[in-house]
Parts: C-alpha cells; structure tokens; sequence
C-alpha cells in the first residue's frame, strides 16, 4: 500500500476513534503507537494486547474491538484467524 493511502487510512481510522473517545487526551498518535506495541513477532495483533496496552497508556475509549474493527473496514488490518489480525502494511 502507498505511503500515502497509509497514512490517509490512519487518519480515518483516527477521526473516527475520536469521535468515539470520552477522555480528550487520547490523540491519534496514542492509539496507533499501542496498536502497533499490541503486536506481536509475528506482525499479529489481537483484542487482547490491544487491550492491555491501551490500559497501560489509561485509554478506555475508544475500545480495542472498536479500534481493531475500523482498522480492518479501511483495510489496514486482516483477520489472520478469529483472535487475530494481521497489519497489511508492515512499518519500516
């Protein structure tokens, strides 16, 4: 995928979150980076380590199931099995 497209794709992905976000401290850059610490060796990412990062960073909203969904609507992330998620663009 482009650079462009990429990053394009993120900042959908971001609007959408912070309309969705209670605490307004939760910028873009935020949910990305405990998207991408949520990922595995393996390139796969899961509810679950979502989760828990987010957590650690005091983020309850927007959920992992809802940041996960909108990441895989705008072909960001593909389910790799039904716990899993794959990136479709690897970071450099």
């Amino acid at each position: 995928m482009p650079k462009e497209i990429a990053q394009d794709v993120a900042s959908r992905i971001s609007e959408k979150a912070s309309n969705a976000e209670v605490n307004q401290g939760n910028s873009r850059s935020k949910l990305l980076w405990a998207m991408y610490e949520a990922t595995d060796e393996y390139g796969q990412l899961s509810i679950a380590s979502l989760a828990e990062e987010l957590a650690k960073l005091g983020i309850f909203e927007p959920t992992p199931d809802y940041l996960i969904g909108q990441a895989e609507i705008e072909g960001i992330l593909i389910r790799h099995d039904p716990n899993s998620w794959t990136w479709l663009q690897q970071s450099s």
